[in-house]
């Protein structure tokens, strides 16, 4: 792998930029190209349009296309299923650090109450690679969040009244959110290992067509999801091991 520069436009155009483009690959034999990766999900295609073009009309060969940055995708598609389940497993995550954060009364009441003495890690729903440890770290400590909100409510602690703690405190009365975050976990870690080994500067295109399956299989199929409606037909359900193979 080879680093050849790094070119800063502002509002161009997309001809502009692609001349850009082509002044820093000018050394490269673009009839060797195979693929054009781009970062992030909202691009300018009419870039790759003239591209495809011009390697068309030169070279007599078009670049293969696999659509936009497949990680932002993915990790998209956690976030929007994660939103339609309403949990707002994103929001306790976030409220969770940021309700401690550079908040020395608070995070001196609730180390008084912990056993490990950890606080909540820092959570952002676009950056992928940290979903697990902060879900993990969550669920570590969440047992000293309730003990930490029961003693606030009960007036043993200063009282809080801000939005984030509210959302914290609504979260400890849910009886099920443990498995709810436990869930959350699950999932995203059957996605870390695809969006780690993706992120890279690797040439690992060839390898996507096997692995995309792999992860699909990993999923319960919706079909299998619809027949699950009742709590009672969810703890009966059977997940076999040849679905998750």
């Amino acid at each position: 792998m080879r680093y050849f520069t790094s070119v800063f436009l502002g509002h161009s155009e997309a001809d502009k930029i692609l001349a850009a483009f082509y002044s820093f690959v000018q050394k490269l034999k673009l009839s060797k190209l195979l693929q054009v990766s781009m970062d992030g999900p909202f691009v300018n295609w009419k870039i790759y349009e003239l591209l495809q073009n011009d390697l068309k009309n030169q070279h007599h060969f078009q670049i293969l296309c696999i659509g936009s940055c497949g990680l932002h995708i993915l990790n998209n598609s956690f976030k929007h299923g994660e939103k339609a389940t309403n949990w707002n497993i994103n929001s306790i995550l976030s409220s969770l650090y940021w309700l401690f954060k550079d908040a020395p009364v608070r995070r001196e009441d609730l180390m008084k109450l912990s056993s490990s003495e950890k606080f909540p890690l820092k959570f952002c729903c676009h950056r992928w690679l940290e979903n697990v440890p902060c879900a993990e770290r969550a669920i570590e400590i969440w047992t000293d969040i309730c003990e930490y909100v029961s003693k606030v409510d009960s007036g043993a602690l200063l009282k809080v009244t801000c939005k984030l703690y509210c959302i914290i405190a609504q979260a400890a009365k849910d009886k099920l959110i443990t498995v709810k975050l436990n869930f959350f976990l699950s999932v995203a870690k059957m996605l870390q290992q695809f969006l780690v080994l993706y992120q890279s500067y690797k040439p690992l295109v060839p390898f996507l067509a096997g692995d995309l399956p792999s992860g699909r299989n990993t999923a319960t199929l919706r079909r299998t999801l619809q027949i699950l409606d009742s709590v009672c037909r969810l703890f009966c359900y059977k997940v076999y091991h040849v679905l998750i193979k």
